[in-house]
């Protein structure tokens, strides 16, 4: 897979496949995560498979297209218990092959160099760039929902990858992840300790602050992701649209 940064500007149109242009760039990030674990993933037209175990929290396989065979795609992976799939359509049934629905969510998409009105804010956002600071990030973020130690101090060093802090006082308090490629910037593994917002879900401090870093950074690119929950409603009020379900699976143990 090629990890060098995709700076051009996508070239979309309103029949262009938001969703499928978001699992492909989520699918990247996948395989950078597995890789840098020392497990190699393959890009078929279909899928990214991975016949090895993947890290925590990560699937061994997300599909990049509609229609894709259930039997052929779990042929490629390790379809013992605690196999997870990312269904990126939301269309596979795999309850015959013995697995469960994890979780139901959003693909979302913004559209690029669009700021969010201007608001009081003391985060001040940038990229993580040394090993020390990025330490102080991942526990951050491991502290935010009690994720296992999965994202390692090598992701900093890749082209393909920005980790961005947002400091307050000096102290990182929130924090995201944005992967480049396929002429979008994904963005992912949001985090802060600044608390819930009550009705709005999330924390939207967090999200509208650090898209409109993004908006600034990478003026030219659209941003992708995927939410669920009261997170869905914090992306939403940061300028983000829903393009499309997507579904996540669990083999039974």
């Amino acid at each position: 897979m090629d990890h060098r940064r995709d700076t051009g500007r996508m070239q979309l149109d309103p029949v262009d496949d938001f969703a499928s242009v978001a699992a492909r760039n989520n699918a990247d990030w996948c395989d950078l995560v597995a890789r840098s674990h020392g497990v190699g993933g393959t890009v078929d037209a279909d899928a990214w498979t991975s016949s090895v175990r993947t890290p925590p929290l990560y699937p061994d396989a997300v599909t990049l297209v509609r229609n894709v065979d259930a039997g052929s795609l779990l042929a490629r992976v390790d379809a013992t218990g605690g196999c997870s799939i990312k269904d990126s359509f939301a269309e596979l049934d795999l309850a015959p092959h013995g697995f469960d629905v994890l979780f139901d969510a959003e693909w979302v998409s913004r559209a690029p160099a669009v700021l969010n009105p201007v608001q009081d804010s003391t985060l001040v956002w940038s990229a993580v760039t040394d090993g020390v600071t990025f330490d102080e990030w991942e526990r951050g973020w491991r502290a935010a929902d009690g994720s296992p130690p999965v994202l390692l101090a090598s992701l900093v060093e890749d082209c393909a990858v920005t980790i961005v802090g947002g400091a307050r006082d000096g102290v990182i308090a929130a924090g995201a992840v944005l992967n480049h490629g396929h002429g979008v910037v994904g963005l992912s593994n949001v985090f802060s300790d600044l608390g819930d917002l009550g009705d709005l879900g999330g924390d939207a401090e967090v999200w509208t602050t650090v898209t409109d870093w993004i908006a600034t950074t990478f003026p030219n690119q659209p941003i992708v992701g995927y939410e669920s929950g009261r997170d869905l409603g914090a992306a939403r009020r940061a300028g983000f649209a829903t393009v499309g379900p997507l579904r996540v699976w669990l083999k039974r143990t």
